[in-house]
């Protein structure tokens, strides 16, 4: 399939590992970074940590191994779904765990969706050689810090100029990227092609629920942690974890409410505090002030 061939890195891939390599290594010499990187490495390492990321991957391979059954996926396909795997796949579970925004799941399963996803497909056929790609990866990395930098700040024109730099820039990515294929166009597998489209969209769908689930016993384990503490501090009454199990069930967003109420007194047989569980998390129940973070319990939870 010309040069469009999956199982060989383009320009820009190779620019990812080489300067991502470059990174890994100088942060290990360069005395004023080693041992903050060390530090990093450490926490990576821990036991929970690399539990969740080889369970994604061993998840992820179960999924491959389902799709090409069903003539979704082939060993053709092997390079992208690796680098979904370690890129997308990583991130998706990570942003997942503790504080994330709003809906998330749901808005990754839209994200795919949407026009811009099949924009960055099209941009990621071709690329550029391997000189200017050394130069452009770099330049787009800080760009984008920059104007996150701007954004944070405040500082919306400075924001505008980098936003306007990295749209021209993504022009040209895209733009190249769609004459090669149009002058490659007759030589092109577009059973492939159409393939490696389908492939992150699948395999976010068919990952989510991992996700889903790493961060719902994530949160029952900070939850229940604070809850323990709480118990302890106080009158050393065990934590009603069956009552908060049934309450909360499988919904992420019980948790989160939970969490933010900052309620921790309930008490009664795990019905009644199921119960009690369910009013709090039911949106009108509690009245945090976020200021002082103090709460007012209703008198229905008392």
């Amino acid at each position: 399939m010309d040069d469009l061939a999956t199982s060989a890195l383009t320009g820009r891939e190779w620019a990812l590992v080489i300067w991502t390599a470059a990174a890994l290594i100088g942060s290990m010499v360069w005395p004023g970074t080693r041992r903050s990187a060390i530090k990093v490495a450490k926490a990576a390492a821990a036991w929970k940590i690399l539990a969740i990321f080889v369970g994604l991957w061993c998840y992820t391979a179960v999924a491959l191994l389902a799709a090409g059954m069903g003539g979704l996926w082939g060993v053709g396909l092997l390079k992208d779904a690796v680098l979904w795997s370690v890129s997308a796949g990583v991130l998706l579970v990570a942003r997942g765990i503790g504080k994330r925004p709003t809906r998330y799941f749901r808005t990754v399963l839209l994200q795919i969706l949407t026009v811009s996803a099949v924009v960055q497909f099209v941009a990621s056929l071709y690329s550029f050689s391997l000189a200017v790609e050394l130069v452009a990866v770099p330049c787009a990395v800080l760009l984008g810090a920059l104007e996150a930098t701007a954004r944070l700040q405040g500082q919306h024109q400075v924001k505008n100029i980098f936003v306007w730099v990295l749209s021209i820039w993504g022009l040209v990515v895209v733009t190249n990227s769609g004459l090669q294929l149009l002058a490659r166009w007759e030589h092109i597998d577009w059973g492939i092609v159409v393939r490696q489209a389908a492939l992150p969209i699948w395999l976010t769908a068919a990952v989510v629920p991992y996700a889903y689930v790493v961060a719902l016993v994530s949160d029952y384990e900070v939850l229940l942690g604070r809850w323990r503490w709480q118990a302890r501090a106080r009158d050393g009454r065990s934590v009603p974890w069956l009552g908060l199990l049934i309450g909360v069930n499988v919904r992420l967003s019980r948790l989160e409410a939970l969490r933010r109420s900052q309620l921790w007194d309930f008490s009664g047989s795990p019905r009644e505090v199921a119960r009690q569980v369910r009013l709090a998390t039911s949106g009108s129940d509690v009245e945090t002030t976020l200021d002082l973070g103090s709460t007012r319990t209703p008198e229905s939870l008392k």
